[in-house]
């Protein structure tokens, strides 16, 4: 029968982790993980550290059923088509995972429910014979009257889909090219995670495009209730969930049938429906094309172009957060924690649902 240690080393080198590695993400020196590998006797509060940097059940690492949670580093191997993707950032993944699940159990003690997303979902093959990208605009202005039917611009989309119960979180992956990922399980909370490090990213109105882009993931991707989709950066993937996504991002932003123009040229037209709905010029100008309002020939002229400064201050700003020692919760929240986890958090706490204990173990996520 294998050990613990065993049970622990194997899966450290499946994430490809180092003892060195695995002592910082558990804050147990690496002699002394060295020692447990080995054999050496450990206490609950060890396990309970080694079991959560390695993102799996305590219960299951100790009994060896390491394979049985989805928490595992082969769970988010081949659903996402990464080749690359390495270990830290299939940590992440499983993580993100447990922190949806979180999510979900905060929501339900605070009596707010399941996601509404849950109900919209609909996981459906990209249709043949079809440009990939026409569907998506066809979902997109759909998804939009059905989650958001308010006729304006989203003046925030990230506080908007935390009001729909997605947390939004800020990461680093160590993949180049990645910009983003979808994940969406039985009993969880939608999780977006975006990539910190993606200049597009750190840009508020291409931030907004990427929002979008994730919710087609999470209402039409994946299997019939499972999702992991990992979303890298234009013209490294060319599938067709990809180009779906990137026509249902504008659409949404800004459906056809609610967009009117009143410009005379094409710089008019397009400055008024970036403007207007928060788009990048270049975003805009191909929307303007998809819509018919401009030529092909004229989006060339907007392409990589800067906005005015004013634009970035209407859209996208940065959202208040709770400071948690406010509440006596004695915990700084982590890259995956910070937002809407970490708010349903301090709530909880403050009602008396969870102690702060709790509620500090969870801002603490990472």
């Amino acid at each position: 029968m294998s050990t613990l240690g065993e049970h622990i080393r194997r899966i450290r080198e499946a994430y490809g982790f180092g003892l060195s590695q695995l002592a910082r993400l558990s804050a147990i020196s690496a002699s002394r993980i060295a020692e447990i590998e080995s054999g050496s006797p450990f206490s609950t509060a060890e396990l309970a550290q080694l079991a959560g940097a390695l993102a799996v059940d305590p219960a299951h690492l100790h009994a060896g059923k390491v394979e049985e949670t989805q928490r595992t580093v082969a769970r988010f191997r081949a659903p996402i088509g990464l080749s690359e993707i390495d270990g830290s950032d299939a940590r992440l993944l499983a993580r993100a995972a447990e922190a949806g699940e979180i999510c979900t159990e905060l929501r339900t003690l605070l009596g707010k429910g399941t996601s509404p997303i849950e109900a919209c979902r609909e996981p459906m093959a990209v249709t043949k014979g079809i440009e990939a990208w026409r569907e998506g605009y066809e979902l997109g202005s759909s998804a939009r009257e059905t989650l958001l039917p308010a006729h304006n611009a989203l003046t925030s989309v990230q506080q908007c889909f935390e009001d729909l119960g997605v947390h939004v979180a800020f990461v680093h992956f160590e993949a180049q090219g990645i910009e983003a990922a979808s994940l969406f399980e039985p009993g969880s909370s939608p999780v977006i995670l975006l990539n910190k490090s993606s200049s597009r990213v750190k840009y508020p109105l291409s931030r907004r495009a990427i929002l979008a882009h994730e919710m087609c993931h999470l209402l039409h991707d994946g299997g019939e209730r499972d999702l992991t989709i990992v979303s890298r950066e234009e013209g490294l993937d060319a599938s067709g969930t990809e180009k779906r996504a990137n026509g249902f991002a504008p659409n949404f932003l800004a459906p056809k049938d609610w967009v009117r123009s009143s410009g005379k040229n094409a710089k008019a037209i397009v400055t008024e429906l970036a403007e207007k709905w928060g788009l990048s010029l270049e975003g805009a100008a191909w929307h303007a094309k998809n819509l018919g309002l401009i030529r092909e020939s004229q989006v060339k002229q907007f392409r990589n172009d800067a906005l005015k400064p004013g634009f970035e201050s209407q859209f996208e700003r940065e959202l208040p957060r709770t400071p948690p020692d406010l509440f006596g919760i004695e915990a700084e929240p982590t890259d995956l924690a910070r937002g809407y986890l970490s708010e349903l958090a301090i709530v909880a706490a403050e009602e008396g649902a969870v102690s702060k204990a709790r509620a500090a173990e969870i801002i603490s996520l990472k």
